[in-house]
């Protein structure tokens, strides 16, 4: 990302599938490793089923969202002609990151099927 150079990070939006859906995301723990910390949170930065994406959304952490009726998400810009769309009707979550307190020009996509364990539990 960009895709093929076109645009910049913040001109990309994720857009999940279908329209309407009430994101939620799992609150992250990331020292001394990523963690759950038990909460479900509303996603932040989100309109409906719709994510302006920007660096300082992931200062600190990655997002992963928890909804059992997200059926696929894109990710694409109106400066590109160019977009990714990912299928999720076998995974109940989806994660997103990049690069900690950075600016690099990547987004890492992925689906998952399980979730990191909650901090302090075995």
């Amino acid at each position: 990302m960009p895709i093929d150079g076109e645009g910049r990070f913040e001109d990309y939006d994720l857009y999940f599938e279908p329209a309407g859906l009430d994101l939620k995301q799992f609150e992250i723990v990331m020292a001394p490793h990523p963690y759950r910390d038990g909460k479900v949170i509303q996603l932040t930065n989100s309109n409906g089923s719709h994510i302006d994406l920007n660096h300082d959304m992931f200062k600190n952490r990655l997002i992963i969202i928890e909804n059992d009726g997200v059926k696929g998400v894109v990710l694409s810009s109106p400066k590109s002609k160019h977009s990714v769309h990912l299928n999720l009707h076998d995974f109940r979550y989806f994660c997103t990151w990049t690069k900690e307190d950075s600016d690099q020009p990547f987004l890492c996509l992925e689906p998952f099927a399980g979730l990191p364990d909650i901090a302090g539990r075995k």
